[in-house]
């Protein structure tokens, strides 16, 4: 009998670590490298799908993001609680190793969109 389960494809931790090099990205030139790669639908994780949609929305206003500007759009829109708080976005900026390899992460994670 076989016990495993079957998971759509998707990369979790390379969806954190392309959220959190973006923010860690000071002047966010991260973005610009990975808007074209990746869209909200392609992070497999609801959570990261609605963090890309505010990080990308303030970003195309030209306010550059940080883990609090962010966390405070998350908030008005109602869905800080649904990603799981600033404990997640901390979260995020803890798993990232740097925030150079944003690009490699994107392509991982529109590689496993396209999978699914």
């Amino acid at each position: 009998m076989n016990d495993k389960v079957w998971m759509p494809a998707q990369d979790l931790s390379s969806e954190k670590a392309l959220l959190g090099g973006v923010l860690l990205d000071r002047d966010n030139a991260a973005f610009d490298d990975v808007a074209g790669v990746v869209s909200a639908e392609h992070f497999y994780s609801v959570a990261n799908q609605k963090i890309w949609t505010a990080m990308s929305g303030l970003l195309r206003q030209g306010i550059n993001v940080d883990a609090i500007i962010l966390g405070t759009d998350l908030q008005n829109r109602g869905w800080l609680e649904e990603i799981g708080g600033a404990l997640y976005l901390a979260e995020i900026l803890d798993t990232v190793p740097h925030s150079a390899h944003s690009l490699h992460y994107a392509k991982t994670v529109r590689a496993k969109a396209d999978e699914r």
